[in-house]
């Protein structure tokens, strides 16, 4: 019997490895689309290191939900 893949919903955006590793259970609301857009505007061989970046940051700093002020506070706070 060959197993069959599970379907794929279509309308789910495909995962690239550049974005680094696949959100988890729960946390595909952590980014607010916003923040996502303008993480696409990274170039991708360093956009996974930004996302990395930003979640650590994020967490440090207690926050719940990844918006642009947290991007950009990330951004200034790895560029030290």
């Amino acid at each position: 019997m060959s197993k069959t893949p599970e379907a794929r919903d279509p309308l789910q955006p495909l995962h690239h490895p550049a974005d680094g590793p696949p959100p988890l259970e729960g946390e595909d609301n952590l980014w607010t689309a916003e923040a996502e857009r303008e993480l696409k505007k990274i170039p991708f061989f360093v956009r996974g290191k930004a996302r990395r970046n930003t979640e650590n940051f994020a967490a440090a700093e207690g926050r719940r939900q990844i918006d642009l002020e947290t991007l950009y506070d990330a951004k200034a706070h790895y560029a030290r």
